[in-house]
């Protein structure tokens, strides 16, 4: 599975779209604070504009929260347009792809590529009425038919999770998970699913999309992050868990500078109460004395 990434070194390319003068100011100044701090770094960008990854930035695992800090700061105060829609988030405008440079290989590309079938079958199933003109009978019954035992497989996993031990947690969250993926007209298991509908769905959805791609995008793009929750690839589908923690973890230059002067102002806080209560104490040894 693409999330299994603790024995592979992750890369990772950062996409920006910026247009015009935008673009030529991230890019020139993304290799001038590189190469003022002697930060290795590797870039591509868009001659012409009309993309939505304008800039592509490769980034080892190591430099990732250097290379967003200095992308975010280099950024601020530019209106950076939407992300390709299926790449990975990073405080939305900033589009991120996880790739590993060591066997087994799940670039970005075949990650995504994965998922299609998956969320293609969901659509299907979850409109089978949609597709009466698409589909001859025969097919029509097999999205009948995979409807059906779906409905059967998670009643039978919900039987046993009834059946389960209490403290038995790590194969509850397992079962329940695979009933999750039933009860959204998801397979769990990937060997299966090329065994089903996914064999004609292909040529049935390329003539439906053409019809009806503007209304069923964002169903789709929904499909897909249900499709990486149920997998475990992240929220975002493009990289692993721990990628994504890592992310969540970092503060932009702008926090961190606000996290310091908060902390310094709580302990100057705590210094002048100290201070208050000693100049207290004193003037009530003082009215002792007297």
């Amino acid at each position: 599975m693409p999330y299994e990434t603790d024995k592979r070194v992750p890369i990772y390319r950062i996409y920006l779209n910026a247009k015009g003068k935008d673009k030529a100011k991230i890019i020139e100044e993304y290799i001038t604070q590189c190469e003022t701090v002697g930060q290795p770094y590797k870039l591509k960008y868009a001659i012409e504009d009309g993309r939505d990854d304008e800039i592509i930035i490769l980034s080892y695992g190591e430099d990732l929260a250097k290379n967003i800090g200095t992308i975010e700061e280099i950024t601020e105060g530019i209106d950076l347009g939407e992300p390709a829609k299926l790449t990975g988030r990073y405080k939305e405008r900033i589009g991120i792809g996880e790739e590993y440079i060591q066997a087994p290989i799940h670039s970005y590309t075949e990650t995504r590529l994965g998922l299609i079938p998956i969320i293609m079958q969901k659509y299907y199933l979850d409109h089978l009425d949609d597709f009466s003109t698409y589909l001859d009978e025969e097919h029509k019954k097999s999205g009948e038919f995979l409807l059906g035992w779906f409905k059967e497989a998670s009643e039978d996993l919900g039987f046993e999770i009834g059946e389960l031990e209490e403290d038995d947690t790590q194969e509850r969250r397992r079962l329940e998970n695979e009933q999750f993926a039933y009860d959204n007209n998801i397979e769990p298991d990937l060997v299966s699913i090329y065994e089903t509908a996914c064999k004609y769905i292909p040529e049935a959805m390329k003539k439906y999309m053409s019809e009806h791609l503007e209304t069923i995008e964002p169903t789709i793009i929904e499909n897909y992050r249900l499709a990486c929750r149920i997998y475990g690839i992240s929220r975002n589908g493009v990289f692993s868990q721990k990628t994504e923690e890592i992310l969540q973890q970092k503060q932009t230059p702008l926090q961190a500078r606000e996290a310091e002067l908060s902390s310094l102002e709580a302990e100057e806080k705590k210094i002048s109460e100290a201070e208050n209560l000693i100049d207290q104490q004193r003037a009530g040894q003082n009215i002792g004395e007297e």
